[in-house]
């Protein structure tokens, strides 16, 4: 008799126990599940302030990287509404596109624009009816070398600009 009455204080502790036990099992899901939430809304919040970002700016980012051919008529027409020689527009080259970071949509085309023959005062000018007519593209570096033409004074540059434009990937999965 004492054996079965300890049996069955055992088999009552253990009943009593088994919902804590329970318990602290649905309190470990309950804490997945929150760690879980905060991490989409923190997921959320980005895109949100990514998109607020995008929408602000919406004038600056294209939907698809410019060819190079595009942005010659632009740099001629400058150069010709600042009086400078045609000659000054020397070329335009693509260098590359990068994506911003791995889970954005915004890549980076960089683009090199070669002048010759100018005066600092010159690309001066230049840079400022850029940054008024062309928003979305941003100059980034400006290699300056003296003009090696025989007729050029020491104020005389050969100029390289890089330039770049932020757009949207066609294919968001690479």
């Amino acid at each position: 008799m004492k054996r079965s009455a300890f049996y069955l204080s055992v088999i009552v502790l253990l009943l009593a126990a088994l919902p804590a036990v329970w318990s602290h099992a649905s309190y470990r899901n309950a804490k997945a599940a929150r760690v879980t939430s905060e991490a989409r809304v923190e997921r959320i919040h980005a895109l949100a302030s990514e998109k607020q970002q995008l929408e602000s700016n919406a004038s600056l980012v294209g939907l698809e990287a410019r060819r190079t051919d595009e942005l010659q008529a632009p740099l001629v027409e400058l150069v010709t509404d600042l009086k400078l020689p045609r000659s000054a527009f020397k070329s335009v080259q693509e260098v590359a596109s990068n994506k911003l970071s791995a889970d954005s949509p915004l890549q980076r085309q960089d683009v090199t624009v070669g002048l010759t023959g100018l005066s600092l005062s010159d690309l001066g000018a230049l840079l400022s009816l850029w940054r008024t007519r062309q928003p979305s593209w941003t100059v980034t570096s400006i290699d300056l070398l003296h003009s090696t033409r025989r007729t050029a004074t020491p104020t005389v540059y050969d100029i390289k600009l890089t330039i770049s434009s932020i757009y949207l990937r066609e294919d968001q999965s690479k």
